[in-house]
């Protein structure tokens, strides 16, 4: 990974450290599976905590290089690693891409955009605009709330942490009602910050709510039989 703070590609190295991830997966979550019992297979996790949105596809496990890279992309000011980043999240989405009407990526506060300069989840949704054609609305979901740093946090402190954090810009909710939206996002941890945007989204009268990051933490599954 030496190279990676100035490659425009990653080397063969690096490709054999990625982890994508492959069926059998949770058709709500998006996780992993250990066996494949169909199409429509969920994880016991989410039958026992159904998520705030529709779907979710990751193309990553956030281990190894792909932390890296993200790490890379979200705190060292290296916005076109979102070009590198992007035909990994099409594939992944292409069945959410179908009949998506908007991509929102999820917001990041103000405070926050000053100190990184951009928000990593803005430019991959703009880099996947441009490649799917589905329109990206980057305003229309806005972080009112700045919040603590959540890296250390457990799942109940993020959620108390992301209380209120979001609102959809007023004058868009009407635009919103009845919409099939996508959440963009770079990495999930626990899902706590796409279920918190989901859930405000939803309030607005957004009909379908999926979810695409390139990458997201996965421990142990079992399918739900």
């Amino acid at each position: 990974m030496t190279e990676l703070a100035t490659a425009p590609a990653l080397c063969p190295t690096c490709w054999m450290d990625l982890h994508f991830i492959k069926s059998p997966i949770c058709a709500r979550t998006g996780v992993p599976l250990p066996f494949d019992l169909g199409p429509e297979s969920v994880s016991l996790s989410a039958m026992r905590f159904p998520p705030a949105y529709d779907r979710a596809r990751s193309a990553l496990i956030y281990n190894g290089t792909a932390r890296q890279l993200i790490h890379k992309f979200k705190f060292h000011n290296r916005p076109e690693i979102a070009d590198l980043l992007t035909p990994w999240l099409e594939t992944c989405g292409q069945d959410l891409l179908k009949d998506a009407d908007y991509l929102i990526p999820v917001p990041l506060h103000l405070f926050r955009i000053v100190s990184r300069r951009y928000n990593q989840s803005a430019e991959l949704a703009r880099a996947l605009s441009k490649s799917s054609g589905v329109p990206v609305k980057v305003e229309w979901l806005r972080r009112v709330k700045k919040t603590s740093q959540q890296v250390g946090m457990t799942r109940d402190m993020r959620r108390k942490n992301l209380k209120g954090a979001f609102e959809v810009k007023p004058n868009k909710v009407h635009a919103l009602e009845g919409k099939n939206v996508i959440l963009i996002d770079d990495v999930i941890t626990t899902g706590s910050t796409v279920t918190a945007s989901a859930k405000t989204l939803r309030k607005a009268g957004v009909a379908r709510i999926d979810v695409l990051s390139v990458a997201r933490v996965v421990m142990h599954e079992t399918v739900a039989v």
